[in-house]
C-alpha cells in the first residue's frame, strides 16, 4: 500500500514538473486570439492569465476580470468597470484609455503610461503607481488610499474629489492639476510639486466643531494651508494657491 502511495506521488510530481515546462495550465490562447480578431471580449475572464506584452488596443474589454493577471508591457484602450486587483501592469500602455470605475486594488502600475486616460471613480487602494504617467488624466472621485505614488506625474490631471489619504506622494508632480475637494490627509508630501496648482479647496485636517444649529459635535475638513505644505516638505511657489 505504501509503495502504491509513493508511486502515485512520484507520478504526480513528474506530471507537475512536465506541465510547468510545457505550460499545461496555460491560459486559453484561443480566447486571446478571438479577442484580438473580433476587437471585443466584454465580461471575459482573464484572471491569472499570462498576458505579458499583449496588445489589446483595438479590443473592447468592458467588465472583464484581470485579477492576478500579468500584463507587463502590454497595452489596452477600452476596459470600463474592469477588475485588475493584484494584477501586474508594470510598463503597461493605457494612454487615452477608457477605464472608468475600474478596480486596481493592490495592482502594480509602476512606470505605466496612463496619459490622458479616463479613470474616473477608479479604485487604486494600496496600488503601486510609482513613476507612472497620469498627465492630463481624468481621475475624478478616484481612490488612492495608501497607494505608493512616489515620483508619479499627475500634472494637469483632474483630481477633483480624489482621495489620497495616507498615500506616499513623495516626489509626485501635481503641476497645474485640478484639486478641488482632493483629500491629502496623512499623505507623505515630501518634495511633491504643487507649482501652479490651486489647493484652496483641498482637504487636509479634520477638526471637531460644535454645530449650534443641530446641537451636535461634527467633523469638519479644513483646507490645506501653505504652512502645512512647507512643513511637509512640498514644493510650492507664488503660482500655488493655498490658504494662509
Amino acid at each position: 500500500m505504501l509503495r502504491k502511495i509513493t508511486l502515485a506521488l512520484v507520478v504526480i510530481s513528474v506530471f507537475s514538473a512536465v506541465c510547468m515546462l510545457a505550460d499545461c495550465f496555460a491560459f486559453d490562447a484561443m480566447l486571446i486570439e478571438k479577442t484580438q480578431a473580433l476587437g471585443e471580449c466584454e465580461n471575459c475572464d482573464f484572471s491569472g492569465a499570462k498576458l505579458i506584452g499583449i496588445n489589446f488596443m483595438d479590443a473592447k474589454l468592458d467588465n472583464s476580470d484581470f485579477t492576478g493577471a500579468d500584463l507587463k508591457g502590454g497595452s489596452l484602450k477600452t476596459c470600463d468597470e474592469c477588475n485588475f486587483t493584484n494584477a501586474n501592469l508594470t510598463d503597461v500602455i493605457m494612454e487615452q484609455a477608457y477605464l472608468h470605475h475600474s478596480v486596481f486594488t493592490n495592482t502594480n502600475l509602476a512606470n505605466a503610461n496612463l496619459k490622458k486616460a479616463n479613470m474616473a471613480k477608479g479604485d487604486f487602494t494600496g496600488a503601486n503607481i510609482a513613476k507612472a504617467n497620469f498627465i492630463g488624466a481624468k481621475l475624478k472621485q478616484a481612490q488612492f488610499n495608501t497607494a505608493n505614488a512616489k515620483d508619479t506625474n499627475f500634472s494637469f490631471s483632474d483630481l477633483t474629489d480624489v482621495d489620497f489619504m495616507s498615500a506616499d506622494l513623495e516626489g509626485a508632480k501635481f503641476r497645474g492639476a485640478s484639486m478641488k475637494g482632493t483629500v491629502l490627509k496623512k499623505a507623505n508630501l515630501k518634495n511633491a510639486d504643487f507649482t501652479g496648482t490651486d489647493l484652496s479647496e483641498t482637504r487636509h485636517h479634520t477638526d471637531s466643531r460644535f454645530n449650534y444649529n443641530t446641537n451636535r459635535l461634527e467633523e469638519i475638513d479644513d483646507p490645506i494651508k501653505c504652512d502645512d505644505l512647507l512643513k511637509a516638505g512640498a514644493i510650492i511657489d507664488s503660482s500655488t494657491k493655498c490658504n494662509n
